[in-house]
């Protein structure tokens, strides 16, 4: 409650908790000897344990709402529950059939883990207008007031996935640049017009920063990891402006103007090519304000905070940089220094005026020999740049984002029905090799076994999988082994190294980035189609073989997988309707009491102290050793004896596919694998290789 109250707090969810109920559990045996079926009971159950309102009262002291309340609120209750009478009138209750009554857990979909640690986790989702920097600092106050009575409980509290670290860094990487920037502007417009002009220009960067975080404030637009990547972006481009605006005053002043006339008559003659030039820009970024979907929502803020900082930069060197110039201390003495009526021109300045004058008298004399060679310069970039986006030669390797991430996930694949505790102690021992690093490597690793999060962030789920999800320490903290640069993609080698040992038993495990940017899946998709089934299953199974085989991609490719899921185990229980018909029974009877003799069934609410739980009616673990032993149950009782479960269905085994997939109607298969960091290939290079093995085999493979 107090967690929600936070402002920029949109919801607080509670995960990896357990959920109580009320199981009862019979023994077969008992009801076999007097002559009771496992529905006998559930039906006696629900036939009792009832509350039901009944309207309401009124008198003279008031008004009362009148309930029919039933509901079992002890063991004892339920013992005294009359099942039958018999003949001589003796009844025959719960208590003589039941073998144990307890308040336990349902069976978990999945368990978490924090640190090596079992847990229960709270998700705080912020708001769009909400501040991670300010809400993590308020949650932090809140636990601190409550961390020495979990203390004495033993309950430690650990803060995963902190958005602080990443936010904290990205705003490091754009103060770096900045200054980086403001160093570079300030050396390169030194060396050609001197301090002065040097100054005047890097003023404008911060303001035009200050300027854009000001819009963005007004305009309800937050300062993220999105935002601060558009910073550095734009970074270098908002000084262009200022650049040209002071490069004009400036030649003006040479040519022999009196400096108001020269910032007047300067500013005016470039302003309208300067709003043009800054239009164009923007005009270049706006049209990824109509991308569609998530990636659409992620891009959005780009658009929009260069368009800002570029208004900003416009604002700054048409209304300001003319005022600083002109007003700036010792300009009126700046019309008349040798420097500015080139008297005392910079050696550098000369170098190039020479160099210039000489290449452009060397083109004019071959003009139709340079055109050419422009021409066939550019001819040869398009050629590179259309070879490498088809992949058809792989001399570019195309990345937008970069290799850069504060959490990565080791994924867990163990053999099918394998149970989720078994799921979980393999995440444990996961936990333990990734904390072995220390501090410098890790600030914290959640477990979740029944689950993993995909590169589309969609769960999988399954008994057999689970994840640990690793925060990185800040950068300041990092100290990779072996590793002087602290690279975070060559951390993940080491990390694959130190998890390897965990690949045994039918186990795999494999390590992947949270990467920055939209989700795009894995770097490579392959998906086959087709009407026939097997033909699909067959040429899946051939370029699979192909990916992981193949001399040139074997070595580049990493973590593939395929989207045909965790094949099941399954135990199929099909009932006779021949044999349910000279019972005079129905299917669904013998279906419904098949499903719930091994995993139990839900008979109504037990109310215990604090609330009413569900209660499930189970046959004693005890007896049920394997599947095979509910066969054995009655279903039906008679005077020549009882009829079993056995009697009346039949059991096979067999194994079949998690799900199955389709596209445009036909059976799909996807495969898929990512690019790794080292690698030379591109994607486009690595789809074209899978299209011509393709084209050599398809022929084999009809109906694919």
């Amino acid at each position: 409650l107090l967690l929600k109250r936070i402002k920029g707090v949109e919801n607080v969810r509670v995960t990896g908790e357990l959920v109580r109920e009320f199981h009862i559990f019979v023994d077969p045996d008992r009801l076999e000897i007097l002559g009771l079926t496992f529905e006998d009971v559930a039906q006696a159950i629900k036939g009792t344990n009832l509350s039901i309102p009944a309207g309401d009262y009124k008198n003279r002291d008031g008004e009362f709402v009148v309930v029919v309340d039933e509901l079992y609120r002890s063991r004892a209750d339920i013992e005294k529950t009359v099942i039958r009478l018999d003949g001589d009138g003796a009844p025959v209750t719960i208590g003589e059939v039941m073998s144990g009554a307890e308040i336990t857990y349902r069976d978990p979909l999945y368990l978490s883990a924090v640190n090596g640690r079992d847990s229960v986790g709270l998700k705080i989702v912020k708001s769009n207008s909400g501040s991670a920097l300010k809400i993590v600092a308020e949650i932090e106050k809140i636990i601190a007031g409550f961390r020495a009575r979990l203390e004495r409980e033993g309950v430690q509290v650990i803060l995963t996935q902190d958005q602080r670290i990443h936010l904290n860094d990205s705003i490091t990487t754009l103060g770096l640049n900045l200054i980086c920037g403001i160093i570079l502007v300030t050396f390169i417009i030194w060396l050609f017009m001197g301090w002065r002009n040097a100054l005047l220009t890097t003023i404008g960067i911060p303001f035009s920063f200050l300027c854009t975080m000001i819009i963005m404030y007004v305009t309800n637009n937050s300062l993220n990891e999105i935002t601060l990547f558009a910073f550095v972006l734009v970074s270098g481009i908002i000084v262009d402006d200022a650049i040209v605006v002071l490069e004009n005053i400036y030649r003006r002043l040479q040519e022999g103007e009196v400096i108001s006339l020269a910032v007047l008559n300067g500013t005016c003659e470039i302003a309208w090519p300067v709003i043009a030039a800054t239009a164009t820009t923007v005009a270049a970024f706006l049209p990824m304000l109509i991308m569609s979907g998530s990636t659409g929502e992620f891009f959005a803020y780009i658009p929009k905070a260069v368009s800002f900082a570029l208004m900003a930069s416009l604002f700054e060197c048409l209304i300001i940089l003319p005022g600083h110039f002109l007003d700036w201390p010792g300009s009126r003495r700046l019309s008349a220094s040798k420097y500015v009526d080139g008297g005392d021109e910079r050696k550098v300045m000369i170098w190039l005026r020479r160099f210039n004058d000489r290449l452009v008298a060397f083109t004019l004399k071959f003009r139709f020999s340079s055109l050419l060679a422009v021409i066939t310069l550019f001819c040869a970039a398009m050629v590179i740049l259309y070879l490498s986006l088809t992949g058809a030669v792989p001399l570019i390797k195309v990345k937008f984002f970069p290799d850069d991430y504060t959490l990565y996930y080791v994924e867990f694949h163990g053999p099918p029905a394998t149970p989720i505790a078994e799921t979980r102690k393999r995440l444990q021992e996961g936990s333990r090799v990734i904390l072995a690093g220390g501090p410098e490597q890790v600030s914290s690793v959640m477990a979740q076994a029944g689950f993993f999060i995909n590169e589309d962030y969609q769960p999988v789920w399954g008994n057999n999988v689970g994840h640990l999800a690793v925060t990185l320490p800040s950068r300041r903290e990092q100290k990779f082994p072996d590793n002087p640069d602290n690279d975070p993609m060559l951390f993940l080698d080491h990390v694959r190294r130190q998890v390897a040992s965990l690949s045994n038993d039918g186990w795999k495990v494999s390590v992947r980035p949270e990467r920055d940017g939209p989700p795009t899946g894995k770097d490579i998709n392959v998906r086959v189609s087709g009407a026939d089934e097997k033909s699909v299953q067959l040429l899946a199974t051939a370029l699979s073989d192909f990916l992981c085989r193949d001399p040139r991609l074997e070595p580049a490719l990493t973590d593939f997988s395929s989207n045909q899921g965790e094949p099941g185990r399954i135990y199929r229980l099909k009932v006779d309707p021949v044999k349910v018909a000279e019972y005079n029974l129905s299917q669904a009877q013998v279906a419904y009491l098949a499903g719930s003799v091994l995993d139990g069934r839900y008979v109504g609410k037990f109310r215990a102290r604090d609330e009413d739980l569900d209660m499930k009616l189970k046959v004693d673990s005890g007896y049920l050793k394997g599947p095979a032993d509910a066969l054995h149950l009655p279903l039906l009782s008679g005077p020549n004896g009882s009829l079993k479960l056995g009697d009346l269905v039949s059991v096979s085994s067999y194994f079949e596919p998690g799900y199955l997939n389709r596209y445009n109607m036909n059976r799909s298969i996807n495969l898929t694998a990512n690019l790794k960091p080292e690698s030379r290939l591109s994607t486009p290079a690595v789809v074209q290789m899978v299209k011509n093995y393709y084209r050599s085999i398809a022929a084999g493979y009809p109906g694919a």
